[in-house]
């Protein structure tokens, strides 16, 4: 009951505010991963066993304050676990192969690939500050993933760097889907129903690299839980009540902060070393992020000697109430 107390004022955040936060919380799951150093496999079979039930708890906190879900949200839902399934195993097994801060920098070209379903399904165009802003990202997460550094080992960069591509692509599916059909006031749910879909199919999938093991060690479960706990619960539920209500562009863009986040807390914990160009990488996805989230305001040209009236456009002006954003929720 109080995660639930907890989780109703996070709603009279702004989303964007939201959002952002729950990428912080997102950006911690490869460092955890990193610390507790067993196989993939091992990794979603664990962290869905501590996490389900809690958000299994707040689901039923969902049901009955509001009832069983429509067909076609719950069916969204298990498609989107699919998703988050096929993206948990492949980008999992990215960060063992190119690390914790490339990996989450790679399997953010959801950035591209949740405004283009939106304009493609939708027809929801993106705005113009999100098109200028792309190139900068893009070019950001190239320099960050240290595409211009010489490595010994190309094979395993390319393989690693491949997983965690397929893996964002399926993120990127996974974003527009949550983002366009899942109520915010329905996130518990959501992220319940999609995380036992994912926990299936991440772990037979998984199985394609490495067993479960059955006995990881009590240091392990610890970091697992960690990541169970502050990803799976906090950071998926955050990410699932601001979705839906800000436009495909500004929520992949938001969570491009995860990434950032990631690579410095990579430098922090796991003492990761950066080059020039990767920081110059970072800066660049920083600034580019804030050009779609806080896009500049017009103003509308006073009549006889009324106040000026600031009037939010672009992407940015999903986050202020309005009737779409009230019959959506």
């Amino acid at each position: 009951m109080l995660l639930a107390n907890r989780r109703d004022q996070t709603r009279h955040l702004p989303p964007t505010l939201q959002l952002g936060l729950g990428a912080a919380a997102l950006a911690g799951s490869g460092i955890f991963i990193a610390l507790a150093s067993v196989s993939t496999a091992t990794t979603i079979l664990v962290r869905y066993l501590i996490a389900v039930p809690i958000l299994a708890a707040l689901a039923w906190h969902d049901y009955r304050k509001h009832g069983p879900l429509p067909r076609r949200v719950l069916t969204v839902q298990v498609v989107a676990g699919v998703l988050l399934g096929v993206d948990m195993a492949m980008w999992a097994q990215s960060v063992a192969l190119v690390g914790a801060g490339v990996s989450s920098v790679l399997v953010n070209i959801q950035v591209v690939v949740a405004p283009l379903l939106g304009l493609c399904i939708t027809g929801k165009r993106p705005s113009k500050a999100y098109i200028v802003a792309v190139p900068f990202l893009l070019s950001g997460v190239a320099l960050t993933t240290g595409i211009a550094q010489p490595t010994a080992d190309l094979h395993t960069i390319a393989y690693g760097s491949v997983l965690a591509l397929v893996a964002g692509i399926c993120y990127g599916a996974y974003v527009f889907a949550i983002g366009a059909w899942c109520p915010p006031n329905r996130a518990s749910s959501q992220v319940f129903c999609s995380s036992v879909v994912a926990w299936a199919t991440g772990t037979v999938l998984a199985l394609i690299w490495d067993p479960v093991d059955l006995s990881p060690g009590w240091a392990a479960v610890g970091w697992l839980a960690a990541l169970a706990i502050v990803g799976q619960v906090a950071g998926w539920i955050l990410v699932g009540v601001s979705l839906p209500r800000l436009t495909p562009g500004v929520g992949a863009s938001l969570l491009m902060l995860q990434p950032v986040l990631a690579v410095v807390l990579g430098v922090v914990v796991l003492g990761e070393r950066l080059s020039p160009t990767q920081v110059v990488g970072v800066v660049v996805v920083t600034l580019a992020i804030r050009v779609v989230a806080m896009p500049p305001r017009r103003v509308k040209r006073p009549v006889g000697g009324e106040e000026p009236e600031v009037i939010p456009h672009g992407d940015s002006a999903r986050s202020v109430p309005d009737p779409e954003v009230r019959t959506r929720s």
